[in-house]
């Protein structure tokens, strides 16, 4: 049964979510000096028949539950960051992926609105990031007080209480064009236009961009100048063009289009200079980027 786990990420899955129903009714004991002494794990009522479940399917590999607990655990942290999100948020991710295979509408909350506005969505996909971090829904979505759709993406642990949406809707072409881009690039950015972006890098500048890999836009091609400078151009998020770039030194690289990504990196140095000549840290407004 174990070895069936491991070779069946699913299976695993399944088992993991059950099992971390039954690890979330633990309780601490601690010894005399406020240190946890030891941490038991208690099925309830509920989950009970799931430890019977295992304890009668043992094939030998396996003899006892610790020992099933062990090797179980340790199968489910050899998968990738993306795989093990999966599990922890089973419920979510699996409504989600339904919803996406009838083109459900869908409404939800997110984690990270200080308004805790409802979003009305029509989910697309569910991509993870290159990095292999974390799962994002690709979506066209609104706000309840905006009824204007647009691009954007979520994160799958910051979605809470999910349902469907009664009301009909379908993802626009135009924005579906959007979508497809985000899913080709990266998924933790939403893009709002389609627009090439040129970066003209030095050999020290393209050192650089080899090196820092988290975050690092994949360019569509690739121009070589005659003096050795290389020019990128992205079909990225200018958002995540913005975040990484802003990190490199003046001899590496510079923004040649689009004017206004070019003027905000500039400003974004600006600032720091400003901050170091005071020595006083500058505190900006809150930006409204996505």
């Amino acid at each position: 049964m174990l070895q069936k786990d491991i070779q069946d990420p699913y299976d695993l899955r399944d088992k993991t979510a059950k099992l971390l129903d039954i690890l979330s009714s633990r309780s601490k004991i601690y010894d005399e000096k406020g240190r946890m002494a030891k941490l038991p794990y208690k099925p309830t009522k509920e989950t009970n028949w799931i430890i019977d479940d295992i304890e009668q399917s043992f094939d030998g590999t396996v003899t006892s539950l610790s020992q099933y607990l062990r090797s179980m655990f340790a199968s489910y942290l050899s998968l990738p960051i993306y795989e093990r999100e999966k599990i922890i948020f089973k419920e979510t991710y699996d409504l989600l992926a339904n919803a996406c295979d009838k083109e459900q509408p869908i409404r939800f909350t997110s984690t990270t609105d200080p308004d805790d506005s409802t979003y009305h969505a029509v989910p697309y996909r569910i991509e993870h990031s290159s990095e292999e971090m974390f799962n994002y829904l690709i979506c066209q979505s609104h706000k309840t007080s905006d009824r204007n759709g647009k691009p954007y993406t979520f994160r799958l642990c910051r979605i809470r209480d999910l349902r469907m949406d009664p009301n009909p809707n379908s993802i626009k072409p135009e924005i579906k064009t959007l979508l497809d881009l985000m899913i080709e690039n990266t998924p933790q950015y939403a893009i709002y236009e389609d627009t090439e972006t040129c970066v003209l890098l030095t050999k020290k500048g393209m050192s650089t961009y080899n090196r820092i890999y988290v975050g690092r836009p994949m360019f569509v091609r690739m121009e070589s100048l005659t003096d050795g400078r290389i020019k990128l151009y992205f079909k990225n998020s200018t958002t995540q063009l913005y975040f990484y770039f802003r990190r490199f030194e003046a001899d590496e690289a510079v923004i040649q289009k689009p004017k206004t990504l070019a003027n905000k990196i500039k400003a974004f140095h600006e600032q720091a200079w400003k901050a170091y000549e005071t020595g006083t840290p500058i505190i900006s407004k809150p930006s409204n980027t996505k």
